[in-house]
């Protein structure tokens, strides 16, 4: 039976639980802004949902940059451990040659 490599891969989950919390945040604050704005000035808030797309969208690349770099990170880590361990110890049991 074949042994398969660890991924590298972090856990998605995190990333996609911060990413609802994070889209729901900004959602909320854009239209509790737009009602408080309503309710001042009896005007509706031109433009709400390229607002709403675009704090979506922000809120996505940052994710994205944040688990490519964790990914990364985490993929360098397992060569350097790989390249260390392949590596020859040059103590012996006697002590440094």
């Amino acid at each position: 039976m074949m042994m398969l490599a660890k991924s590298t891969r972090p856990r998605m989950r995190p990333y996609l639980v911060i990413l609802l919390l994070a889209a729901l945040a900004w959602v909320a604050f854009i239209l509790f802004g737009s009602y408080e704005y309503w309710q001042h000035t009896g005007n509706g808030v031109s433009e709400m949902g390229s607002t709403l797309r675009n704090g979506v969208f922000v809120v996505v690349g940052v994710l994205a940059v944040a688990f490519a770099g964790h990914w990364a990170l985490r993929s360098s880590r397992d060569e350097v451990k790989a390249a260390s361990a392949a590596t020859p110890s040059k103590i012996s049991a006697s002590g440094p040659v």
